[in-house]
């Protein structure tokens, strides 16, 4: 708890203000390992539905 409003404003800047910094350097990283694990999972999927297409075409 805060003893005097200036405390409580500091503290609330300091978190804003560190939260800012964290976020800014955050979401490059993130957008570029959503972009990988996207292309894994793209790849994955095309390799699944071959698999379950030559499955199909082997029980006809």
């Amino acid at each position: 708890m805060c003893d005097e409003m200036t405390d409580c404003h500091s503290s609330t800047s300091y978190c804003k203000t560190t939260a800012f910094v964290l976020q800014r350097h955050c979401k490059p990283l993130c957008s570029v390992a959503a972009t990988n694990m996207q292309c894994d999972c793209n790849c994955f999927a095309v390799a699944l539905q071959h698999v379950c297409s030559d499955a199909a075409k082997g029980m006809q």
